[in-house]
């Protein structure tokens, strides 16, 4: 079946060559894919679209809010349950989840274009929650049941559906508002990452102060495995949520899938740059934002403002994914991303002098707003440069393999 495609070269929402989302194959029964051409189907502006932002969003909630409140168990680790082992083998906790993440986004992207979504969703949420109840049982000082609990088995749930939770927002929004609905769904990550250690730092650690016997805060494994199971059941509701929420876009069906789809993928040498290129601007904003909580004790500032240096910059995260996605569904991704690299950078020079407060709350908001949109921009260019709809997940996770990859190892905080 031949057919032919388009030759203008006016500009997509995603900021790319309209020809590249109207390629259509030749012999398209042949292949067995779909065209993501403008006639491919739905806007994605009905509630079926809508639905699946926000069961991303919940995924999204749960994955990141975990991944960033994993200083909250690191210290409450060193100091009080795993007291016994060194801080690099309890960093193994928390550096597993991040390397399942990387190593699982190109292999799920794969398993939600082959049409698995909801399959590996209802199995992951199921893994998740067990992951994060068994948890709250495990005995004080045993260093391998909170490895496999939280490391291994809420890990690879994690790496499952991350990736593939954007990847459905896009199938429902192949060209109007991609952008937009993708800021939106990832912002979940940022909300989680500011609600979840701040809820666990509550639960978990009581105030000395409040005993008479000194400052600062403690656990207790009894407030331990309480903190642990409300934060469980609070993801078990979500993803519950997520998964009754999520809808399948019309014509979807599942197709076999051969190494010979990813080939070319890694031959395209034009998303090979923007992987490279949005990798080292990633490693450049990574660091700062890991340890801004650090940056701002060594500044001498007050220790509680310190904790909340973190949940500051994820909240306006959330705001930089949703406000600039919607610019860049006018403007174009790429254009955003350049004008987020820009305000990170000068955001980062200005943290030489920070010296109050003040200054601190605001270099907190204004690199966590173009962190975390620049984040959101590349997952909506790494899906406009889709050729069709059945490669979206493979690609999505591909970008995620750089911009994690050399992130996924132990960090030895004693060095710092």
């Amino acid at each position: 079946m031949s057919l032919t495609s388009t030759t203008e070269t006016t500009r997509t929402d995603s900021g790319l060559p309209e020809s590249i989302n109207q390629t259509v194959e030749i012999d398209s029964e042949k292949n067995g894919v779909a065209s993501s051409s403008r006639g491919d189907g739905d806007s994605g502006a009905d509630w079926r679209g809508w639905s699946t932002v926000f069961s991303a969003w919940c995924v999204q909630f749960v994955t990141g809010g975990h991944v960033n409140a994993f200083g909250v168990y690191e210290a409450f680790y060193k100091e009080v349950y795993l007291s016994n082992e060194s801080t690099f083998t309890i960093s193994w906790i928390g550096s597993v989840p991040i390397v399942c993440l990387v190593g699982f986004g190109v292999l799920a992207g794969a398993m939600f274009d082959r049409g698995y979504y909801r399959h590996v969703l209802i199995g992951a949420s199921a893994l998740y929650i067990f992951s994060n109840f068994m948890l709250s049982i495990t005995q004080a000082h045993h260093w391998y049941q909170v490895f496999l609990s939280q490391g291994v088995g809420m890990g690879l749930a994690m790496g499952a559906i991350s990736v593939p939770s954007l990847a459905s927002v896009c199938h429902h929004f192949p060209h109007h508002h991609r952008s937009l609905a993708l800021g939106v769904a990832s912002s979940g990550a940022a909300f989680g990452g500011f609600i979840y250690p701040i809820m666990l730092n509550d639960l978990i650690n009581l105030d000395r102060s409040l005993e008479g016997e000194g400052e600062g805060d403690v656990g207790t494994p009894e407030t331990f495995r309480r903190g642990v199971r409300i934060s469980a059941g609070v993801g078990a509701g979500l993803l519950v949520i997520a998964n009754v929420l999520v809808r399948e876009r019309k014509g979807s069906e599942k197709r076999v899938w051969t190494h010979t789809r990813i080939v070319p993928i890694l031959k395209d040498w034009k998303f090979f740059l923007l992987c490279c290129g949005t990798a080292i601007v990633y490693f450049g904003s990574v660091f700062p934002s890991v340890y801004i909580q650090l940056f701002a004790a060594s500044k001498g500032l007050p220790p509680k403002f310190s904790f909340f240096t973190l949940p500051i910059f994820n909240a306006a995260s959330a705001l930089g994914r949703i406000i600039l996605n919607f610019l860049a569904d006018r403007f174009g991704c790429l254009k955003v991303l350049i004008v987020a690299t820009i305000g990170m950078g000068a955001t980062l020079f200005g943290f030489i002098g920070i010296g109050s407060v003040a200054e601190m709350s605001l270099g907190s908001l204004f690199l966590g707003f173009f962190v975390g949109g620049f984040n959101a921009s590349c997952v909506a260019a790494a899906a406009g440069w889709s050729v069709r709809r059945t490669e979206i997940g493979t690609r999505i996770g591909i970008l995620s393999f750089f911009l994690r990859g050399y992130s996924a190892r132990p960090f030895n905080t004693e060095s710092v």
